[in-house]
């Protein structure tokens, strides 16, 4: 029986599959009305949808649907439960119609269970319903996914895409029915072609990148570091960036210097990267050292915030900052063996040179990547600055927020802590829907310069 009591026309033959009952339980709630059928069609979904909101009014009286967002996620079957239960937990940011599309090759007939629930009213108050949909497909509906999905997603308000387990032939059918996709370039092995790939994206699509938002409790502080109108001037002395990331989340740490990048106006440079570390420069635009310049580099920083706050861990700001200190100013390139053996030393000498003269004189910025291994959530663990010859500043991620530390010109050295900077990486899943609603402009900037910064290969 359906939680409305009108019998549901269950399964003939076989029974459900373990995955396709914990995707169904993770999209419950106590109360949501249920209907359900084996070997469906898209049309028999889509009455099924409007005969519960009638009935469900039938028996409420003051509800009406949510009409904010469509989500359509196609995962593979074996997922779908971990899937339906981060689902639940992006917090008030919920899909107002969910499409959980669950594949399995060996699938013969396509299954399905829809159901209703509303969040809790207080007396007087209209109950908004939020709709979920689980489609049971295999390999031979691949090639009907538009027609199964269109009928399914309610016109006229934005549609967000997800397929978390990369199947790019889901997506190119699936693509045209939405305006947004939601990816995470730290989950391709090769990040240059990750980002090469979220590039091409942007141009059909409006692209919310989970990597870009894991940065952004990292750009707020930075931004915010250089509002005070004593501090702008500094935007045109940084010299070098010190990023370090977890192992697989090199993407992200490329996205941060790319906004750096973009909102500064340096001219990106290939990286290399050497001894698990990424590191070369970019070199800052003709002029930038003059005057007069870094108010508005910050409010160019400043009107590029939006985005939720990373996971945490325990650290200290200052060995970061010494971290950098250390560093090296960037790649050396390889020698050459053979008879030219000596001129090959004299123009590394010669372009080492040219380098550091152009660094003291204010020209390129050294950049440097590197992955922290005691790490254990995605994203970064430290960004930090040095500011001319004689400024250091940086941030950590600390338990309960971010540790700042900063260096000034006299040698003395300030530490404090943050508070509520994070989110922590169960909140990205909801601000990636949220992000869907708006438009970020400073990540498609961003994007285009990490994707010049990346080097050829990089985990």
């Amino acid at each position: 029986m359906s939680a409305l009591g009108r019998p549901s026309r269950e399964r003939a033959d076989v029974g459900e599959a373990p995955e396709a009952i914990a995707a169904a339980e993770g999209l419950l709630e106590e109360g949501d009305s249920v209907w359900s059928e084996a070997d469906t069609t898209p049309s028999a979904i889509e009455a099924a949808l409007r005969e519960l909101l009638v009935e469900r009014h039938a028996q409420q009286g003051s509800v009406a649907p949510a009409r904010a967002l469509n989500l359509i996620a196609f995962v593979d079957e074996q997922w779908a439960g971990e899937i339906a239960n981060r689902m639940r937990n992006v917090g008030p940011y919920h899909a107002s119609r969910l499409v959980m599309l669950s594949y399995n090759p060996d699938r013969q007939r396509m299954d399905a269970r829809a159901s209703i629930s509303s969040h809790q009213r207080k007396r007087g108050e209209i109950a908004l319903l939020r709709e979920s949909v689980l489609v049971e497909i295999g390999e031979e509906h691949l090639r009907d996914l538009h027609k199964i999905v269109d009928p399914l997603v309610v016109r006229d308000i934005p549609t967000l895409l997800w397929s978390p387990h990369h199947h790019e032939e889901a997506v190119e059918a699936l693509l045209p029915l939405a305006q947004s996709i939601l990816i995470d370039s730290i989950d391709e092995r090769d990040c240059r072609q990750a980002l090469s790939s979220a590039v091409k994206l942007t141009e059909e699509v409006c692209v919310v990148d989970l990597a870009w938002l894991r940065s952004a409790p990292w750009r707020e502080r930075l931004a915010g570091a250089f509002q005070p109108p004593l501090m702008r001037e500094d935007l045109l002395s940084i010299s070098e960036v010190h990023v370090t990331h977890h192992p697989d989340s090199a993407a992200a740490a490329l996205l941060l210097v790319g906004w750096l990048c973009a909102r500064l106006r340096w001219q990106p440079q290939r990286l290399a990267e050497a001894a698990g570390a990424i590191s070369g420069f970019a070199t800052k635009a003709d002029g930038q050292d003059s005057g007069g310049q870094g108010d508005e580099r910050s409010q160019d920083l400043k009107r590029s915030q939006v985005g939720p706050r990373p996971g945490k861990r325990a650290g200290a700001g200052h060995e970061r900052s010494q971290d950098l200190e250390r560093s090296q100013v960037g790649p050396r390139p390889g020698k050459r063996a053979g008879a030219g053996h000596e001129r090959s030393q004299d123009l590394e000498r010669s372009q080492d040179l040219e380098r550091s003269q152009e660094i003291e004189g204010g020209r390129q910025v050294a950049i440097e990547l590197a992955a922290d291994r005691s790490l254990n959530v995605p994203g970064l663990a430290s960004v930090a600055l040095r500011i001319g010859s004689d400024r250091r500043m940086s941030f950590e991620r600390a338990d309960g927020g971010l540790i700042t530390h900063r260096v000034d010109p006299n040698g003395q050295e300030r530490t404090w802590k943050i508070l509520g900077a994070s989110r922590q990486e169960r909140g990205i899943l909801g601000e990636g829907m949220r992000q869907a609603l708006l438009r970020d402009r400073s990540y498609r900037p961003a994007l285009q310069a990490a994707c010049q910064l990346a080097p050829r290969r990089a985990r």
